[in-house]
């Protein structure tokens, strides 16, 4: 299939602020040269993660599967500093720990009663002698997906500086994606043509496309159906996604600029922060991809990335009245009337009836619905504000 716009505007997932139960940890030290990997693998065994580190000329590079189908390929994984080398690279692994957790996470509210936070993780030390720097990759595997972060143990000083993160999203050969920016249309290409059209357009105060925002969804050629998310992201900035150095590759990217659009920031131009400091001990927010076998199921997955958010710094959250937006884009070529929207939010519960999008000339009964399932493309991105 050729590259098409879709007709669904960008629907923005809403961070989830929750805390994570704390799992036994048991640590087994590893010492010297691993040649092929470190692999780790859900609590049902089906999805397997791989970190590899055969070429300590190289940074760490990971790669996952789910039921034998490939998920990510070997990709890269490294931290930016300020002086433009890369953190990781020539690193040698020092050791290695392993933890698991077992249980069910109840929320107060959302659009499941329970989510199964159980998972298996791996913490793999490297310490790089040439920038005097120890860190940690640390990737934790749930039987709907899995997440990856850094951490930053020990360092010279107090406080390093950071100009960009590196890390790698290598999609099986063939992989569709699903893209936008800022509130605009979504588009459905290769990763190496992932280039959205902002809307509205950009400034001088924007960072440059090609660019995506968060989430993006992925159709990889085994019928696999991928989220790429973000989570737990304390003083650090956003994450974007723009095409990598390859085809099928996906590279990370913080955002330089606070800014979104013509307007939405305020008058006059903003500065790009080209680095950042961070406090050592530091970690990185979580890169989390949901995995499922079909579109329709990925939605299931919506709540993943909350499982992976910090404990509540809010207190007490009574104040907290929980509730949904919905917004549907259509075509522009073609015209469409929304014929049913309905929300009611009571003092504990909420009544949600989602819009139905037809065409607009007349049709009845069966024509209709065929008409909707062969004209309406939905992509569809679910947001929940959950408190744990």
């Amino acid at each position: 299939m050729g590259d098409t716009n879709l007709v669904v505007g960008r629907r923005d997932i809403l961070a989830g602020l929750g805390t994570a139960a704390i799992g036994s940890a048991l640590a087994i030290p590893a010492q010297g040269k691993v040649s092929h990997g470190l692999v780790v693998r859900s609590p049902d065994g089906r999805i397997r993660l791989e970190l590899h580190l055969a070429r300590p000329e190289l940074p760490p590079c990971w790669s996952a599967s789910f039921e034998g189908r490939s998920v990510l390929r070997e990709g890269s994984l490294a931290l930016r500093l300020q002086d433009g080398s890369l953190l990781g690279p020539n690193a040698s692994l020092t050791g290695q720990s392993r933890a698991s957790h077992r249980g069910v996470w109840t929320p107060p509210y959302g659009t499941a009663a329970r989510y199964d936070e159980s998972y298996e993780e791996l913490t793999a030390l490297f310490r790089d002698a040439r920038h005097q720097v120890s860190f940690a990759v640390i990737i934790r595997v749930h039987d709907h997906g899995f997440a990856l972060r850094y951490r930053i143990e020990t360092a010279a000083k107090a406080v390093i500086r950071l100009s960009a993160e590196e890390t790698e999203f290598a999609l099986p050969h063939g992989s569709k994606v699903w893209s936008s920016r800022d509130e605009g249309e979504y588009l459905k290409s290769s990763a190496l043509r992932m280039d959205p059209v902002p809307d509205p357009p950009l400034t001088r105060s924007s960072d440059a496309s090609p660019m995506a925002d968060l989430p993006l969804t992925v159709l990889t050629p085994d019928g696999l159906a991928l989220s790429l998310a973000e989570a737990d992201r304390f003083d650090y900035p956003r994450l974007a996604f723009r095409p990598g150095p390859a085809a099928d590759c996906i590279l990370s990217h913080l955002m330089r600029f606070p800014g979104r659009a013509t307007g939405w920031s305020g008058p006059g131009d903003t500065p790009p922060e080209m680095s950042f400091d961070v406090a050592v001990p530091f970690s990185t927010p979580w890169r989390v991809v949901a995995v499922a076998r079909s579109q329709v199921e990925l939605i299931d997955r919506a709540g993943l990335p909350a499982l992976f958010a910090a404990p509540n710094r809010l207190g007490n959250t009574d104040w907290i009245r929980p509730g949904k937006a919905v917004r549907v884009r259509v075509r522009r070529r073609e015209r469409h009337e929304q014929v049913a929207v309905d929300v009611t939010i009571g003092e504990r519960d909420q009544l949600f009836r989602p819009a139905a999008i037809v065409p607009a000339q007349r049709m009845a009964g069966q024509q209709r619905l065929a008409a909707v399932e062969d004209r309406l493309h939905v992509l569809v991105g679910a947001g929940v504000l959950l408190v744990r």
